[in-house]
């Protein structure tokens, strides 16, 4: 699949005036009944969650053999839409506190119209409240300065020798290491990693479809799988580990991904950049 180009900042203007222009009424019609003057929030908000779709799809469209090549271009727009949406959700107020933040995320099913499919069924909502929970309960702000975000990090993961414990895990492990990585952990210890994956059937299962899915470079499939899979981690054995580890770090890497905001369409990006770049690790590349 050929990768479009990043729109030039004049379109992605226009873009983004078509996005809010055409879903406002709509947007209003459904909003105004429970919330009233907060309807404005939520037309601001939704222009928040289409620059980060617009983000995801550059991810997905950028073709394998071109990653290090569009890899700066994916960076700064990234950069770009994380800090325009930091911006817009500090200033709606709906994030100042965890029970305002919970109050809108419980008001997205009904708010935002079919014109803009946001995929925020109940268990990526819960994930959010997850989230919010932990970076309120950290003292963490939920919508950070935009000034603080800085580009995001592709790791470089390591080339495993092989399977751990006479299982052929290797692949699943890379997957969890970039999933990890993607998130701000760093662990690098294969046994560690697939301990942490054993101690949760449920995601294990996931790793494994999506390491199928990355197998044949279905690339909308691994994101929205990859995505699927952050929600379930955060509601696996395994999260428990993971914030006795390094919940500082992570608190402050998912604000500056504006999980709280628009769940993990960022995460979903870099994970599947981050998938591209280090696809020669996998035993199918």
């Amino acid at each position: 699949m050929e990768r479009e180009p990043p729109a030039p900042e004049a379109g992605r203007r226009m873009t983004r005036r078509l996005v809010l222009g055409a879903g406002a009424g709509l947007i209003a019609a459904r909003a105004a009944p429970v919330f009233g003057q907060g309807a404005d929030d939520y037309r601001a908000l939704a222009l928040a969650i289409e620059e980060a779709r617009r983000v995801r799809d550059f991810a997905v469209g950028i073709a394998l053999e071109e990653i290090d090549f569009a890899l700066i271009d994916f960076l700064k727009t990234d950069f770009d839409a994380r800090r325009q949406t930091l911006a817009l959700a500090r200033e709606t107020g709906r994030f100042a506190t965890a029970d305002t933040a919970t109050a809108y995320l419980a008001g997205l099913p009904e708010a935002l119209p079919d014109l803009v499919p946001l995929g925020f069924d109940q268990g990526g909502l819960a994930a959010q409240r997850t989230v919010v929970a932990m970076l309120a309960a950290e003292g963490v702000p939920l919508a950070p300065s935009p000034d603080l975000v800085t580009p995001a990090s592709i790791p470089a993961i390591p080339a495993y020798a092989g399977p751990v414990a006479g299982r052929p895990d290797t692949d699943l492990i890379v997957a969890a290491d970039i999933l990890l990585e993607t998130m701000g952990i760093s662990i690098g210890d294969a046994s560690l990693i697939v301990s942490l994956i054993d101690s949760d059937p449920g995601l294990r299962t996931a790793l494994e479809d999506l390491v199928a899915r990355i197998s044949s470079k279905d690339w909308q499939e691994v994101v929205e799988l990859g995505e699927g899979v952050f929600k379930l981690f955060v509601a696996s054995a395994a999260w428990a580990e993971i914030k006795r580890r390094a919940i500082r770090k992570l608190s402050w890497r998912l604000a500056l991904k504006a999980v709280p905001v628009v769940g993990w369409l960022y995460c979903g990006a870099a994970f599947i950049v981050s998938v591209k770049k280090n696809y020669h690790r996998f035993s199918f590349a």
